[in-house]
């Protein structure tokens, strides 16, 4: 973030970070990812627990997670870094998005 604010940073773009539920000393590294394509199936399942009946959400995943996605990067324990365009363009990341990736690191490590 210090370094897009100090630098010129790029217009109409939106950064959706996810971080992998891992403590800090065991997540690897930060990747820019691009969406992925999978989906999920969610089921809803009705059970009985004796005091009346409640619904709980399942989701199911239909694929395995494509290289270099969001979710193969979370799913290997990366940081993932996806820019979203506002004209839905999937351009190239820039320089200053790379060096987001180590930065992004390094200040999570000072935690």
């Amino acid at each position: 973030a210090k370094r897009i604010a100090s630098g010129s940073p790029p217009t109409n773009i939106f950064l959706n970070i996810n971080l992998p539920n891992l403590p800090l000393a065991k997540i690897g590294n930060a990747q820019i990812t691009r969406l992925a394509n999978e989906s999920h199936i969610n089921t809803v399942e009705e059970e009985e627990d004796g005091k009346g009946k409640y619904y709980r959400l399942v989701r199911q995943r239909l694929n395995k997670a494509t290289a270099e996605t969001d979710i193969w990067a979370i799913e290997q324990g990366n940081i993932s870094i996806t820019p979203l365009f506002t004209n839905l363009s999937g351009k190239p990341s820039s320089p200053t998005l790379d060096n987001l990736c180590s930065d992004l690191l390094q200040e999570l490590q000072k935690c």
